[in-house]
């Protein structure tokens, strides 16, 4: 069994885990969990990297959640085995990987024995949370800048000038957002010398 002394949490869990646990290696690019899949075990990593993803098949695309790094455990399959539900996400070593697998039914009771489990588990989930969080972040700058640039197209065809007279703050309003998430997303497009911003201004490159 992998070294477990360096882990935040009880002997007496350490213990359990050591005795219940199923330790596997598995190999770059090798399917851990795959969307459908009844989750009977938690895959908890201790060595290696493994991505979670989810499938969008109507658009043949995958989109990346987050990486499970060496020492945490999925937070999708606490949300499943505690909802009794199928995996909804993919999980793939994108290194070689070791994993202990921990049966749901042992697990399952450490939550009520072990505070030190329950501080994992909600650390897991703040981690975690933060970086879907992050991502949605991203997607609504991505999504703002290409409505952005169809309005400033239009507007450009209204005034039949390349430079329009308006604020950052005019603009959040029409958008239904803030000033800086505006400010942010026309800082990137000038970086990318699709406007030039000025004072109450901007122009259409």
């Amino acid at each position: 069994m992998t070294n477990l002394v360096d882990l935040p949490l009880e002997q007496p869990l350490l213990e359990e885990i050591a005795a219940h646990a199923q330790e596997i290696s598995v190999f770059k690019g090798t399917s851990i969990v795959k969307e459908g899949d009844a989750m009977n075990h938690i895959p908890f990593l201790m060595k290696g990297s493994i991505r979670v993803f989810h499938k969008d098949y109507e658009k043949d695309r995958e989109m990346t959640l987050y990486y499970i790094k060496e020492k945490e455990a999925c937070m999708f399959s606490y949300f499943t085995i505690f909802s009794d539900h199928k995996s909804k996400v993919f999980a793939v070593a994108e290194l070689d990987s070791s994993l202990l697998l921990i049966p749901r039914e042992i697990m399952n009771s450490w939550q009520f024995k072990y505070p030190s489990w329950q501080k994992f588990v909600v650390k897991t989930y703040i981690h975690n949370y933060e970086i879907l969080l992050d991502k949605l972040k991203e997607a609504s700058l991505i999504k703002i800048e290409g409505r952005l640039k169809a309005f400033f197209k239009n507007k450009c065809s209204i005034l039949n000038t390349n430079e329009i007279p308006i604020t950052h703050q005019v603009i959040a309003n029409e958008f239904g957002t803030t000033r800086v998430v505006i400010s942010r997303v026309l800082k990137k497009m000038e970086q990318e010398k699709v406007i030039i911003l000025g004072r109450g201004k901007i122009i259409l490159i």
